[in-house]
């Protein structure tokens, strides 16, 4: 798969929470308020969105409604649990990545993509590869690469890109459980 094909899609995967700032201190076992808060329908709706742009389903967008929907729910959350409006923000971005990871991992594992060679490969690489990897940096992409083909896993320019957003998602994931916790 062209490095620069594999670096669109990363970037396209996690346009939506490049802009993630620090939030307030916050207890992370509250977190899962966003979703609790969101519309059964929004979910599922956000999951099927993740599920087609993994089969590579071109238009498969995110609806703006669908985000707002995840952003009105943290904004009930920061009520019910007092956080601040950086750490509602940050929750209702972590949400929106973990559900796309949660609709991804069994298309991916239906393709032959064990999950965890994503984070392994993820662990092999230095903290600024990874941090490249939200950024579309080409650098974080071709750590990614390596660390995939040391593992025999690059071959399908398909499954190449779905181990590109899963990385990015995953990097992300973790970025926004930071900002949410973040004093």
């Amino acid at each position: 798969m062209p490095v620069r094909a594999l670096l669109l899609a990363v970037a396209g995967a996690v346009g939506l929470v490049l802009s993630a700032s620090p939030a307030a201190a916050a207890d992370i076992a509250t977190i899962s308020c966003v979703r609790d808060q969101t519309l059964p329908a929004s979910i599922e709706a956000l999951l099927e969105s993740a599920r087609q742009a993994a089969r590579g389903q071109s238009g498969a967008r995110t609806p703006d409604t669908l985000r707002n929907d995840l952003y009105d729910a943290a904004r009930k959350c920061q009520k019910l649990h007092g956080w601040s409006e950086t750490a509602a923000e940050a929750a209702a971005k972590y949400t929106f990545v973990a559900l796309r990871l949660e609709a991804m991992r069994p298309i991916a594992e239906g393709m032959g993509i064990q999950y965890g060679n994503v984070t392994a490969s993820l662990a092999a690489m230095t903290q600024s590869e990874r941090d490249a990897l939200l950024t579309g940096d080409q650098d974080g992409l071709l750590a990614l690469l390596r660390e995939l083909g040391r593992r025999g896993l690059t071959s399908d320019p398909k499954t190449g890109e779905l181990y590109g957003r899963l990385a990015a998602l995953t990097v992300l994931l973790e970025q926004c459980r930071k900002d949410f916790v973040a004093n």
